[in-house]
């Protein structure tokens, strides 16, 4: 039992509040080793929060008894014991709650009585190289081998380079992207090293530091012997590795490779008793080598100094092939890839929003469901570009779709089989609607799964019941196998579906797609503001998380969920909201203070500006933003923006346009400068910028008209 999980559940013992144990668990910093002796010496907060209170004191001196014990009985994630015989021959079992059998001493036991633990790691980076692998054989070269890539390709360095490893095995983090940039590796065996180096020991050590300016020339690598070179230069003569201690007591002092193990595992364990037993056999064997003593004793000590962040190479290699396989495929097939990780990571929302963002960013368009496309899951399409040829897309698969079952998605997968869907008639009339309902024909319509057929969403959906009906009677003319008395006479043919109705509005179109499927599909509210908010101080939801506790952060978005309770003591009202934007949503607490300006805005179902600071709560550490501000995002654009940029071409406007110009600028005074750029063919342009106290206010009504005198694209505000 951990320091903080200790003050958690004692706490819940004793019946004290959640957010009197949060007070005192928040306070104990946050590091793998942290004690509650450490974590008292460190925050002088919380010495002075115990001895303030006899009931915090009574907790604290519990915790300090029970720190440490085990909890609860806990079982491997993926540790797998092996014999020679019967495991209770060895050691003690029991049954799991899920009805698996499990060792009863731990692992560090179970070498005592010798014993070995293998871990058998599942990877969902694998399940996403077989499944891009698998699309890129379907629809770009039936003999692509991923063991058949080069090992030395430029391009995936250069992608890794430029921190383009979203949704890359273990580069994902904003820390290690920025390693990776660092570093710039452009090889296998620099990912292996920035694995191993991305870890608390090696750079609280920085080692990190001088690994980059050794690789990059700004320092020259130092061997203290001659020998030490093979064994540290693919690491720049940095120890990194558990596997190059091995090697230097290996080579240089004679130990067999058993040997050699038991010093890395003394060394790594820090035990003082065991180390001091190993220095002299190491010495020994130096000096029959004809090792200088002093540089001998200096290098064990360098060993034993490096072996306590040394990684296992043989774990990190096997990680770093598995990284390099995926940037490869982002960098040769990013739609195939980006597909296989946006199914992977289907039932995670931000995740979804977050790469189907990238996705569009790259220019691989993401398409909404289709019932004569999609199947469960994400699937790559080729579709007509811009310029007529076929592109790649990405197409949602039927399972995102709210109440469509697996049953519904194999009657519409086994309908089309033959042939593609006609028509909504011919859709109705070949699907089984015992398996499918109303109510998932009606989400399939809203997230635009039947537009394939031609008719607005909204005319579908008000005449749904009739065209059920009208399927039904046919599906069960053709079944009864009967003419009726006019049959023989021709068919007058009538057009194969509703009679036309006018769309929805946007907003309301987009809010109906994400009631089905979660997700804003053919756009989102804030794609307009996507321009004027990337030259801002607004930070994108997908980077919350890369921010460190009690920072300040300004996101702009719209609720998707939103809960008023009033506090417990009954003095104020607080707020649970959920924000999203582009790239993701973030769960947003709104506190007694700032309720007012909750309360001005909760229900104008419009984007919002938010000033807030990031929290990183509980034992999970999950993301919650603390809000200090929070503002419509229309009247917050005139504080947001700089400059409103006027592009004048004056080849294309005419005196009467600046006349024009000037008007609008005059009729509508505002904080925010104005700067031109005027351009004249053959000539060039010339930046200016309005002087003395002449703005604008830069609305989004004002926007048009500007546009309107100088031209579409001539208006930016900066």
């Amino acid at each position: 039992m951990k320091a903080r999980a200790a003050i958690r559940d004692v706490a819940r013992v004793l019946g004290m509040t959640f957010q009197q144990a949060d007070q005192i668990a928040k306070l104990v910093p946050a590091s793998p080793d942290m004690t509650l002796a450490k974590a008292i010496e460190q925050e002088p907060k919380l010495k002075e929060l115990i001895a303030s209170d006899d009931q915090n004191r009574m907790l604290w001196d519990l915790c300090l008894k029970l720190e440490g014990i085990n909890r609860q009985p806990g079982k491997h994630a993926a540790g797998v014991v092996i014999a020679d015989q019967a495991i209770d021959e060895y050691a003690p079992l029991y049954v799991n709650d899920d009805g698996s059998l499990v060792t009863q001493y731990s692992m560090k036991d179970l070498d005592a009585v010798g014993l070995i633990k293998f871990d058998f790691l599942g990877l969902t980076a694998l399940t996403v190289i077989d499944h891009a692998v698998q699309s890129i054989r379907r629809r770009v070269s039936p003999d692509f081998r991923i063991e058949d890539i080069p090992l030395d390709d430029r391009a995936t360095f250069d992608l890794m380079c430029a921190g383009g490893t979203g949704g890359v095995f273990q580069l994902e983090t904003r820390g290690i992207t920025e390693l990776v940039k660092r570093v710039k590796p452009d090889s296998v065996e620099d990912i292996t090293a920035v694995i191993a180096l991305f870890r608390p020991g090696p750079l609280g050590s920085k080692m990190d530091d001088e690994f980059v300016a050794v690789k990059h020339g700004q320092k020259k690598a130092s061997y203290a012997l001659p020998e030490l070179r093979p064994i540290l230069q693919d690491t720049y003569g940095t120890i990194l590795y558990q596997e190059q201690i091995m090697l230097i007591a290996q080579n240089l002092a004679g130990f067999s490779l058993g040997r050699a193990d038991l010093l890395r595992r003394a060394m790594g364990k820090k035990s003082a008793e065991v180390l001091a037993a190993q220095r002299a056999p190491f010495l020994e064997g130096m000096l029959a080598r004809g090792h200088d003593p002093q540089v001998s004793n200096d290098l064990f000590d360098k060993m034993a100094f490096f072996a306590e962040y040394g990684f296992n190479k043989s774990h990190s290699a096997a990680y770093a092939y598995v990284t390099y396989r995926m940037a490869y495929l982002k960098t040769h097939y990013p739609t195939d890839f980006l597909c296989a990780v946006l199914t992977a990571d289907s039932g995670d929302k931000n995740k979804v929003m977050r790469f189907a963002h990238e996705a569009r960013s790259m220019g691989i368009p993401v398409l909404p469901p289709d019932v004569n496309h999609s199947m469960s899951d994400f699937t790559v399409q080729e579709v007509p570009g811009k310029d007529g040829a076929k592109v790649a897309a990405i197409r949602f698969g039927l399972a995102g779709v709210k109440g469509v079952g697996e049953a519904a998605i194999e009657a519409i997968v086994a309908a089309r089989s033959d042939r593609p869907f006609q028509d909504i008639q011919d859709f109705l009339a070949r699907i089984d609607l015992r398996r499918i309902n109303k109510r998932v024909i009606e989400a399939l319509v809203r997230c635009g799964g039947l537009d394939c057929f031609g008719h607005t969403r909204a005319a579908m959906t008000l005449h749904l019941d009739s065209l059920i009906s009208a399927a039904n009677a046919r599906r069960a003319e053709l079944e009864s196998g009967q003419m009726g008395l006019f049959d023989m006479e021709p068919r007058v043919v009538t057009p194969a579906g509703p009679p036309p109705e006018p769309e929805w509005p946007a907003a309301q179109l987009l809010e109906y797609e994400r009631e089905a499927t979660g997700y804003y599909l053919s756009g989102h509210p804030m794609d307009s503001y996507a321009d004027e908010l990337r030259q801002s101080s607004v930070t994108e939801i997908a980077e919350v998380s890369q921010r460190t506790s009690g920072e300040p952060v300004t996101i702009a978005g719209v609720v998707v969920d939103k809960q008023d309770k009033a506090t417990k003591a009954n003095t104020g009202r607080i707020a649970f909201i959920t924000i999203e934007d582009t790239t993701g949503q973030v769960p947003c607490f709104v506190n007694q203070k700032t309720y007012p300006q909750w309360a001005a805005v909760a229900d104008l179902n419009e984007p919002l500006l938010i000033r807030a600071t990031v929290q990183f709560e509980g034992d999970d550490e999950s993301l919650r933003l603390a809000v200090n501000s929070i503002e419509r995002l229309e009247a917050a654009r005139r504080s947001l923006a700089k400059a409103l940029c006027l592009d004048v071409d004056l080849e294309r406007v005419s005196v009467q346009d600046i006349d024009r110009l000037c008007a609008l600028i005059q009729g509508n005074p505002g904080p925010c400068p104005i700067e031109f750029r005027v351009r004249l063919a053959g000539t060039g342009s010339m930046d200016l910028r309005v002087q003395g106290d002449t703005g604008v206010d830069p609305s989004r009504a004002l926007i048009p008209k500007f546009e309107e005198i100088l031209g579409a694209g001539c208006v930016d505000l900066a």
